[in-house]
């Protein structure tokens, strides 16, 4: 074999391990492409079966609340109702200061009762009752309990956006103060509404024990507030440290820009 041939032979080998090199990058280059793909793809649907399902949690705790409202508002309103009435008429009959008073205590427990009612029937009145509106019942009721003293706080104009988003950001409220009263051991609860075209925020914060939000293990509580953020593409941050209280901060965009 003479040496032309040799070096036609290397030439060769060489261009064959370059093209079966050339290839193997090509075949992984493709293989991890297409495995990303892959992953994506079953990621978004891994997205939208949870979201699907966590849509579905919210609509079947909202029936059931909206269940619960109606049974007090209807069953132990009107038995309420008709107890007052007969009191109201034995009022009139016996001048008794001791009937007087329990007639006014069942008149506070029947506001009470219809108050309750509307607060857990929120689907009915999210269609002609604003956030804004939804937000002062809820710190009625926080201030009738005696337990901690809410305040308010609006910035911006006040307008209405999706009625849907609407709810979810009354439901982190919600989530909120329940965490701040069983936990925290807060004296004040503050809500603060901002209203800016194209975007609405809300800041809640607590005058708790708060605590490290590094180690501490997350519960139902922030776990639904993050998750409900999320579904409303909403930009969510949680603010705590030890003995200085805790704060949420959520910002959502909105088709309202004037």
């Amino acid at each position: 074999m003479d040496d032309k041939e040799i070096v036609f032979l290397i030439f060769s080998a060489s261009i064959t391990i370059l093209l079966i090199s050339i290839g193997l990058v090509l075949f992984l280059v493709f293989f991890v492409r297409t495995k990303k793909r892959d992953f994506a793809e079953r990621f978004k649907l891994m997205e939208a079966y949870e979201k699907e399902l966590y849509n579905t949690k919210i609509e079947i705790k909202d029936q059931t609340l909206k269940y619960v409202g109606r049974e007090l508002h209807d069953n132990i309103g009107q038995l309420l109702t008709v107890t007052r009435i007969h009191l109201k008429g034995l009022v009139k009959v016996i001048d008794n200061e001791k009937l007087t008073e329990v007639n006014n205590i069942t008149a506070r427990a029947l506001e009470e009762l219809r108050m309750l009612s509307r607060s857990l029937n929120n689907s009915d009145r999210a269609n002609d009752t604003s956030l804004l509106k939804l937000v002062e019942q809820e710190i009625t009721l926080i201030d009738k309990t005696g337990a901690v003293k809410p305040s308010l706080k609006v910035a911006g104009d006040v307008y209405n956006f999706d009625v849907g988003h609407e709810i979810i950001c009354f439901r982190i409220m919600q989530e909120f103060v329940s965490n701040a009263l069983k936990y925290s051991g807060c004296e004040h609860i503050c809500f603060e509404l901002d209203y800016q075209p194209g975007e609405f925020s809300f800041r809640l914060r607590d005058d708790g024990k708060g605590f490290d939000k590094h180690s501490v293990v997350k519960g139902s509580g922030l776990i639904n507030i993050e998750n409900r953020a999320k579904m409303i593409g909403a930009h969510y941050e949680l603010k705590s440290t030890a003995k200085n209280g805790t704060t949420i901060i959520v910002k959502l965009k909105t088709n309202v820009t004037v």
